[in-house]
C-alpha cells in the first residue's frame, strides 16, 4: 500500500511539474511542501496536490494554485467541504473577481460565518459556487465586498428554499428574468441597468423591487416565473420585517471579509479531533514511506521499464522456467 501511494503520488507530482513547467529540483521543494501542509493539517497530500492542479488547469496561475494548497486543506478541515470543491470555488474567485490567495482565504472565512448566521454554510456553498459565481459575476457582482452584501441575500433565501440546487436554480432564473424584465421594471421605478448599461448593485434593485411593489406577492407573480418566486419570497418577508436578519448578516459578511479570524479557529479545533490525529499520523507515514521509497521505487519503475523494452528475454525465462519444472516433475523420487 505503501509503495502504491508513493507512486500515485509520484505520478501526480509528474503531470503537475508538466504543467506546471517545473524542474525536478522545483518539483523536489514542492513535494515536501505538500507532506509538510499534510501533515500540519490531516488532509492527504494527494488530496491537496489534486485540488492545486484543478486550479492550476482553470486559472493558468500555478503560482496562486500553490499559495491556495494550504489555504485549501485548511478550510476543508474547518468547513468540512470538500478539497475539490473548494478548488473549484478558489478558481472561480480567481477568473471572475481577481482575487489573490489571502483574499480568497478571507472569502471562505465571510462565508464561514454568515453561514453561522444562517443555513447556507461554507460545505453548501462550495458545492454550488462554482455555478453561482459564474451567475452572479455576469451580473454585478464584481468583487469580495459586493458578495458580501449578496451572501446575506443567499442566506435568507436558503432559510425557505432549503435545497442548495433548488436555491442556485432559483437565484440564476432570477437574474435573467431580471435581465429580459429590465424595461418593465424601469416603468414602475426598478432600474435593474445603470445609465452606462451596467447591472446595478442587487441590493438596491431588491429594495426598490420591495419599495415598489410593497412586497405584494401578485404583483410580483406578474413580473417573474415560478423559479425566480422562490427566491423572491423570502426576500418579501425579510422586507416586511424591515429588512433586520439580511442587513446583520451582510454586515458579519462584510466583517468577515477583513480577517481569518473565524476559519482559523475552526480549523484549530477541527484539526485536533481524534480522526484528525490520526489522519495526520497516516500523513507521516506517507511522507516517511515517500522520502525513503522514494529511490527504490524509481530503480523498481527503471527494472520493469527494461524488462517491458526486452520482452524477448522475459519469454525466454519463462520457457526455461517452464521446461525445468517439466524435467523436475519427471524425475521419480525413491
Amino acid at each position: 500500500m505503501a509503495v502504491k501511494n508513493v507512486g500515485d503520488l509520484s505520478e501526480s507530482l509528474m503531470y503537475y511539474g508538466f504543467a506546471a513547467k517545473k524542474s525536478d529540483a522545483d518539483t523536489k521543494v514542492f513535494r515536501e511542501s505538500l507532506h509538510k501542509t499534510a501533515v500540519e493539517t490531516g488532509v492527504a497530500a494527494n488530496e491537496i496536490l489534486n485540488g492545486v492542479s484543478k486550479i492550476g488547469e482553470i486559472t493558468g496561475k500555478f503560482d496562486f494554485a500553490e499559495e491556495m494548497g494550504g489555504i485549501l486543506a485548511k478550510t476543508a478541515k474547518a468547513s468540512g467541504a470538500s478539497v475539490e470543491d473548494l478548488a473549484n470555488v478558489a478558481s472561480s474567485l480567481k477568473v471572475t473577481m481577481g482575487l489573490t490567495a489571502d483574499e480568497v482565504a478571507k472569502f471562505f472565512n465571510s462565508l464561514i460565518v454568515q453561514g453561522d448566521q444562517g443555513s447556507f454554510v461554507l460545505r453548501s456553498f462550495a458545492s454550488e459556487g462554482k455555478a453561482l459565481l459564474a451567475t452572479t459575476s455576469t451580473h454585478g457582482i464584481k468583487t469580495a465586498e459586493q458578495f458580501a452584501s449578496f451572501g446575506g441575500y443567499l442566506q435568507v433565501m436558503n432559510s425557505q428554499i432549503k435545497s442548495e440546487a433548488e436555491l442556485t436554480t432559483s437565484v440564476s432564473a432570477l437574474f435573467s428574468e431580471l435581465t429580459a424584465k429590465a424595461k418593465d421594471l424601469n416603468k414602475i421605478g426598478v432600474h435593474v441597468f445603470d445609465k452606462n448599461k451596467e447591472f446595478n448593485d442587487f441590493d438596491a434593485i431588491m429594495r426598490q423591487l420591495m419599495q415598489k411593489t410593497n412586497g405584494d406577492l401578485q404583483k410580483l407573480g406578474k413580473l417573474f416565473g415560478a423559479s425566480s418566486i422562490k427566491a423572491l419570497q423570502p426576500i418579501i418577508t425579510e422586507y416586511k420585517n424591515g429588512w433586520e436578519t439580511l442587513d446583520a448578516i451582510t454586515k458579519s459578511g462584510q466583517e468577515g471579509m477583513t480577517n481569518t479570524k473565524v476559519l482559523d479557529e475552526r480549523f484549530e479545533k477541527a484539526s485536533n479531533s481524534f480522526n484528525s490525529n490520526v489522519d495526520k499520523m497516516k500523513n507521516v507515514a506517507l511522507e516517511f514511506a515517500d522520502t525513503n521509497l522514494t529511490g527504490p521505487v524509481e530503480q523498481l519503475t527503471t527494472a520493469l521499464g527494461f524488462l517491458s523494452r526486452h520482452q524477448g528475454i522475459v519469454t525466454a525465462g519463462f520457457k526455461a522456467m517452464a521446461a525445468a519444472a517439466i524435467a523436475l516433475g519427471a524425475v521419480k523420487i525413491g
